[in-house]
């Protein structure tokens, strides 16, 4: 196996996420973590966007780590178990480690013992989906492991509830957390969190394709980076005035066929309806 995915839920302890960086304690940081309706919110997205995508991958050849805390309510494990029970691809983490890092690489640099060849690894968040070519595209990107560090595809769509109205837009995002990969080298133990996945073109060689929709990347009011929403969504918005038009629609409903089966316009738009609701 060469594609290796990260997922954070709900995870405690530190990394970019707003929750770990704006506490003074780990309590206050759990106690945000675990409300109720945000994890309703969270699970919500998670069964009906992230793992339907995770499922349709055209090439079923890789491993996704989700880390979760290990004082997480035992209500929460049991549901998270039981969501990804028919997913052998999936492996759930339970971690007191301070940081997102001592809990990943520990367990990849095990996993990977003896392994000779270049490995990728991508990250995912819990309330996205991911193109089902996506880990299929990444694994082909291993072919430039030696002269590209770092792989993009920054071309998706942005899903949101916004005044009571739902949205789905085209999205541009050079090195969106959603569309990057790492092309590690052998021996060599780097996760995805480890570099500020919006700043690595300045320290290590990239390419981009941005070609296809590779990722649906939602908006809600638990989103980690909720406080910027509304500021990026009127930009979008106000750079997309054709965004009701024909031609528009026919152009996102392409996209969702040829990257996102079972996904259409107004389904999309009603789940996050429905999340907005929670």
């Amino acid at each position: 196996m060469r594609v290796y995915g990260y997922m954070r839920f709900s995870y405690a302890g530190r990394s970019d996420a707003r929750a770990s960086r704006n506490k003074e304690t780990f309590e206050e940081v759990a106690a945000e973590l675990y409300e109720p309706r945000r994890m309703e919110r969270r699970f919500f997205l998670f069964e009906n966007l992230c793992l339907p995508s995770l499922k349709t991958q055209t090439n079923q050849d890789f491993k996704l780590m989700i880390l979760a805390s290990d004082v997480m309510p035992d209500i929460y494990k049991k549901r998270l178990a039981e969501v990804t029970a028919d997913l052998p691809q999936i492996e759930v983490l339970y971690s007191s480690a301070e940081h997102v890092t001592y809990a990943f690489n520990p367990h990849v640099e095990k996993m990977l013992e003896g392994v000779d060849v270049p490995t990728a690894h991508f990250r995912l968040d819990d309330d996205d989906a991911m193109s089902c070519n996506m880990v299929a595209r990444i694994e082909a990107s291993l072919a430039l492991s030696g002269m590209v560090r770092v792989v993009s595809f920054p071309n998706g769509l942005y899903l949101t509830h916004q005044d009571g109205n739902s949205y789905l837009l085209r999205e541009h995002f050079p090195f969106v957390a959603i569309g990057f990969a790492l092309l590690n080298p052998p021996g060599l133990i780097q996760n995805p969190y480890q570099c500020g996945h919006t700043i690595v073109q300045r320290n290590y060689t990239t390419f981009s394709d941005p070609t296809p929709a590779s990722f649906i990347h939602s908006a809600h009011e638990s989103s980690d980076t909720r406080s910027a929403q509304g500021r990026k969504f009127a930009k979008m918005l106000s750079g997309q005035p054709g965004h009701n038009t024909l031609r528009y629609r026919k152009l996102l409903a392409a996209s969702l066929k040829a990257e996102f089966p079972g996904c259409t316009i107004d389904s999309l738009k009603d789940l996050i309806k429905q999340a907005s609701e929670i």
